[in-house]
């Protein structure tokens, strides 16, 4: 199997290229682009199975690449990568068949996953990998609206708590810091950025938040509505003054990505599973 790695930083190529054991996934060839003109043309030469592309390249970029991918019916999966994700990208992603969309900097964990994923559907393995992926993403949901529900002051069963924060990862020995976000435009934003599209939004809003509290124990954002968020977050020594400071930063990225306008308050004190309903109630 051939693989093409489309970025303009040597630095990038050769870092994608060392942290994946490819003779492990049976690719035997490796190819490189600066640019999405040079990547086009060894596509249609070489007939590489597997894309990985940043979004952001001189002469013909990440997005016009996947378009002429599409107009020009290529069979091939896509990584797409990027910095903070953008509406045209993940658009132009999805178009493309891609698989993954990953944002800089990310982990060798993040890139494995990624082209184990296209590789399963290379090798016509997706069948039963997408329907266990369909499963847990239903759990996952499911998790996600107990969580809703019970931020909305709905009346959940606590045994209903404690099995979606461990559906989603939360360590029920640590304690959770809470903050409460109040944005101002989200509406405008979904309309005019998104097209309409709330879960592009949100993926977006959840991107962000995982890049700044990447080295968190756990991290999850909780919509109870429009325009209140809650994000609930755990880190070995639970402190809000570092908490306060990473989330200035969130704020600051997240007006510069997508112009969204936050403002936001930290607990005071950590809290337990057990202590949640009094301290969001």
């Amino acid at each position: 199997m051939r693989v093409i790695i489309a970025d303009d930083e040597i630095h990038m190529r050769e870092a994608i290229e060392f942290m994946i054991d490819w003779e492990n996934y049976g690719v035997t060839e490796v190819f490189y682009a600066q640019n999405g003109k040079e990547a086009l043309q060894i596509i249609e030469d070489r007939k590489p199975k597997l894309l990985l592309c940043d979004m952001e390249m001189p002469v013909m970029g990440g997005r016009e690449l996947l378009h002429e991918i599409v107009e020009r019916q290529i069979r091939i999966q896509v990584v797409a990568i990027s910095g903070y994700s953008d509406f045209q990208y993940v658009h132009a992603a999805l178009l493309a068949n891609g698989v993954d969309y990953i944002l800089k900097p990310f982990n060798r964990e993040t890139l494995v996953n990624a082209i184990e994923k296209a590789i399963m559907r290379i090798q016509g393995e997706k069948e039963d990998a997408v329907k266990n992926r369909q499963h847990e993403q239903m759990g996952l949901a499911m998790a996600v609206q107990v969580l809703q529900n019970f931020c909305r002051e709905e009346n959940v069963a606590s045994e209903q708590i404690l099995s979606a924060f461990g559906k989603l990862g939360a360590s029920k020995e640590e304690r959770f810091l809470l903050v409460s976000v109040l944005n101002r435009n989200a509406g405008a934003i979904i309309e005019e950025r998104y097209e309409g599209d709330k879960d592009l939004f949100f993926f977006t809003i959840g991107n962000v938040l995982r890049d700044v509290f990447k080295t968190y124990l756990f991290k999850q954002e909780i919509a109870i509505d429009d325009f209140n968020w809650q994000f609930f977050l755990q880190e070995n020594e639970a402190n809000p003054f570092r908490v306060t400071e990473k989330m200035k930063i969130f704020e600051k990225k997240i007006k510069n990505t997508i112009g969204l306008d936050i403002t936001f308050v930290v607990s005071l004190e950590p809290v337990s599973l057990l202590d949640l309903g009094r301290t969001i109630h």
